[in-house]
């Protein structure tokens, strides 16, 4: 069994270790400067098996998250669709967020802050921010459950849910999933 094609991840962080193991172990002066087998392996190469949904496949999914998921869950695909942004960064938006007809959000991956006007509207579903915003709990985070915060796990694990119930699968048998991107 080769590590690299059952877990690329895995074996491109086990090459990383083992080089600097080896690199550790030359400024130890244990062996010759130079001397590292690891780099001579070979990379892992990693398949991405992600693609994006279509406008129907979200319908299905919201559809179907209706009838299978918490109520915070289609406020949270709406926010998703509406604004473009990360499931990190849905999970953290708050109400104090909105300032002057702006909804502020500093991106969790990345650390850039953006400001994105209440009025922006997806004319495919003809839905505004606003219109997203208004339908959320009054106080504190944007998405919530039962008062507290959600966290990326449990929205991952709605989406999964909702994604089976609608039939939603990828071209090629894998399905899609709400994670980062």
């Amino acid at each position: 069994m080769e590590k690299g094609k059952d877990a690329p991840f895995a074996a491109r962080r086990l090459r990383i270790n083992i080089s600097a193991v080896f690199v550790e172990t030359q400024r130890a002066g244990c062996i010759p400067l130079g001397h590292n087998p690891a780099i001579v392996s070979r990379k892992p190469f990693t398949y991405v098996s992600t693609e994006r949904l279509t406008l129907e496949e979200f319908l299905g999914i919201f559809r179907a998250a209706k009838y299978v998921a918490p109520d915070y869950f289609q406020v949270a695909l709406l926010l998703a669709l509406v604004t473009g942004q990360r499931p990190s960064d849905l999970c953290k938006m708050n109400r104090s967020d909105v300032k002057a007809g702006f909804l502020h959000i500093k991106q969790f991956k990345t650390g850039e802050r953006i400001a994105l006007p209440l009025g922006l509207t997806l004319e495919a579903i003809s839905t505004s921010l606003e219109d997203v915003l208004s339908i959320c709990e009054d106080q504190g985070p944007l998405i919530q459950s039962r008062g507290k915060q959600v966290n990326i796990w449990t929205l991952s694990r709605w989406f999964r849910i909702c994604r089976m119930q609608a039939g939603v699968t990828a071209i090629n048998g894998t399905p899609p999933t709400f994670r980062e991107q």
